[in-house]
């Protein structure tokens, strides 16, 4: 799943105890590191790992939690060493997990998945991003990774400015944009967003959408056919996307706002839009206070950007397979589903959940649908290890009026045909 800017936070107190006594001989250890600490998946994990725990009362667990760049394939040194986590949860996609699977570094979870009802679980579409061939390109080939929950991208706003200024939520690009011309107007700048170090690449992607089919999609991140960079959806997305800055849609000086910042001007109800991903929206439904919101996809287009996420993998060199697999049973099992959509999070089983909390209930909903309807398209950076840092370093430059949309595009587009060239 597309998690930017997650604060290490932990939920759970666990005893971490040095590498080298980590196994003893009295007693087995189970260790996980994971990313979601924080917010409904990180909810869900908590319980699961208490689960654990009262499954297995004579396993130490250990609890770590890395970002990314621990994980990289490229670092022989960690992938071939004996010391590895039982179970992590990896970000995906052929630039990243792909790498693992090429490596060997990874588990094959086809039989087990089919064994323990994973499968029977996970519709096809979300089982897809855990799915691998040799060369390690998503979307085929053996199960490396489970997905736990789903993500998706969509524009939350503010109800209480919408009303006042008589607006509706919009059916297509042009009403979202007649609706962010009269906040302007009255002097709000419409939407916000973290420029520093936050979702270009994604905002790029939601726009490009508007012409892009799945033929595009599957070509972008499955390498099954060309993708011209310069084609309709690339240029319609990147150029849309600097006519929406410099009309002022985010605000006089967007170059300044970071990730943090663009969300707490939503939760201040200083901007009405945010176009962000649903991984904020149990965030939101605890800070949010002093006014209604909503949610709602950018209108008008089939295509969504969004997948199943934080999927949970297994090292070829676990010690405790067993109990991984354990592991990876309760985090998908119905209580701890519940438990996540409550939060405001997406559950993998969505519908068939006695959802409470109304919001969460229409969340999930919404992701089943699309889901059933065929409509994610999963992340623009995941086809290439490092491709949302060119995507959004590029992006600002683009803003800063440094470069075209045409030589943008020709930057972008640099990394992804060399790593294509390397899966001849």
């Amino acid at each position: 799943m597309k998690q930017k800017c997650i604060a290490f936070v932990l939920l759970v107190v666990l005893i971490v105890l040095p590498a080298q006594t980590r196994a003893t001989a009295q007693q087995r250890v189970f260790w996980i590191t994971y990313r979601s600490s924080t917010g409904p998946a990180g909810t869900s994990f908590a319980y699961a790992l208490d689960q654990f725990q009262a499954l297995h009362p004579d396993v130490r667990v250990e609890f770590t939690q890395e970002p990314d760049a621990q994980w990289r394939a490229e670092d022989q040194q960690f992938i071939e060493s004996d010391d590895v986590p039982d179970i992590f949860e990896p970000n995906l996609g052929t630039g990243l997990l792909g790498t693992y699977v090429r490596a060997g570094f990874l588990t094959d979870l086809t039989p087990i998945a089919s064994q323990r009802g994973w499968t029977g679980i996970l519709n096809p579409t979300l089982q897809l991003i855990g799915r691998y061939d040799e060369q390690g390109i998503m979307g085929s080939g053996n199960l490396y990774g489970v997905a736990t929950t789903g993500s998706f991208m969509g524009v939350y706003y503010n109800k209480n400015l919408f009303a006042q200024y008589g607006l509706d939520v919009p059916t297509s690009l042009e009403e979202f944009e007649q609706i962010a011309d009269v906040f302007l107007a009255a002097g709000i700048t419409p939407l916000t967003l973290g420029v520093v170090d936050g979702l270009l690449d994604l905002n790029l992607y939601e726009l490009m959408l508007y012409e892009a089919d799945r033929a595009f999609v599957t070509n972008l991140q499955m390498f099954q056919g060309e993708v011209n960079f310069h084609g309709h959806d690339f240029t319609f997305g990147i150029e849309k996307l600097a006519e929406h800055f410099s009309r002022g849609y985010y605000g006089p000086d967007p170059l300044s706002v970071n990730y943090s910042a663009a969300n707490d001007a939503f939760i201040q109800g200083q901007v009405p839009m945010i176009l962000q991903g649903t991984w904020e929206f149990g965030p939101f439904m605890d800070q949010i206070r002093d006014f209604e919101w909503g949610f709602f996809l950018m209108p008008g287009k089939k295509l969504v950007t969004g997948s199943g996420g934080n999927v949970l993998a297994v090292p070829e060199k676990a010690k405790n397979k067993d109990l991984a697999y354990d592991f990876i049973d309760l985090a998908l099992s119905p209580d701890a589903q519940l438990m996540l959509a409550n939060a405001g999070g997406i559950s993998v089983a969505g519908s068939l959940l006695p959802i409470e909390n109304e919001k969460a209930r229409e969340l999930n909903d919404l992701f089943t649908r699309l889901v059933a309807e065929d409509r994610l398209a999963y992340w623009i950076d995941w086809p290439v290890l490092g491709f949302g840092w060119t995507l959004n370093s590029n992006l600002r430059e683009l803003i800063a009026g440094n470069l075209t949309p045409i030589a943008a595009l020709n930057r972008i587009r640099e990394p992804y045909i060399a790593f294509k060239d390397t899966l001849q």
